[in-house]
């Protein structure tokens, strides 16, 4: 009798593995070039230096623009609430590669908990934090009430 064989899950998958190597690299790329072919309009820069290079503060965004905040906000470092699923361990590695700490939960799975972890690392560490305000699930851009 022949055992049957077991399905490989997304992270055991040599094509996930690659991408969890190269995301980072692109993302960061990626965004290099943006930075160097866009033009920017920052308002209030006297108060990002004023409040982000003096004191923690709380960087939240909706999940369609929160990786480019957070390369954009990398040079302060902090904290930052991942999903637990298989695209939240790409978003992992991009955050880790740029110097961010993470924890990890969401609205749907274990975000009371990592929300704690998170109060208290940045209480801990002095640091920023940040997480999307909006539920994975949608509605997109839409702030969602606390769990």
């Amino acid at each position: 009798m022949e055992t049957p064989r077991r399905k490989k899950e997304k992270g055991d998958q040599i094509w996930f593995r690659i991408m969890l190597f190269l995301l980072p690299k692109l993302a960061t790329a990626y965004f290099k070039l943006l930075e160097v072919t866009c033009r920017k309009t920052i308002l209030n820069r006297e108060c990002e230096d004023e409040v982000c290079l003096k004191r923690p503060f709380v960087m939240a965004g909706f999940h369609g623009s929160l990786l480019y905040e957070a390369y954009y906000s990398r040079k302060f470092g902090g904290v930052i609430m991942v999903s637990r699923s298989f695209d939240g361990d790409l978003i992992d590695r991009c955050l880790r590669s740029w110097g961010y700490w993470t924890v990890r939960g969401s609205s749907s799975r274990g975000g009371k908990e990592a929300l704690s972890e998170i109060i208290d690392f940045a209480r801990e560490h002095q640091c920023a934090t940040g997480m999307a305000v909006d539920a994975p699930r949608g509605p997109a851009e839409k702030p969602r009430s606390a769990w």
